[in-house]
């Protein structure tokens, strides 16, 4: 089953969490000045946590992935093995 999104939705998922927060505080704040902080500040926590996450990736050289990956196709894995080659 091939489920069809409508083009752009995914921009104007961004566009809401970034501009609706920063319209709410604005709007209550009485202060147009949140409509370039709020976005701007919320990009810059995302990159701060993608930069926090990524640094704990597991570290996994092509031979071990490959070990990994032939016990996977053959059936010898553990029960939860595969959630950690992904």
């Amino acid at each position: 089953m091939v489920v069809h999104r409508p083009r752009g939705s995914g921009c104007a998922i961004a566009l809401l969490v970034l501009f609706v927060p920063a319209i709410l505080v604005s709007y209550l704040s009485h202060s147009l000045i949140w409509l370039i902080v709020m976005p701007f500040g919320t990009v810059l926590l995302f990159l701060i946590l993608a930069a926090a996450t990524s640094s704990s990736k597991r570290r996994v050289t092509p031979e071990q992935f490959a070990d990994e990956l032939e016990r996977h196709l053959l059936g010898t894995e553990g029960p939860m093995d595969w959630d950690d080659v992904t």
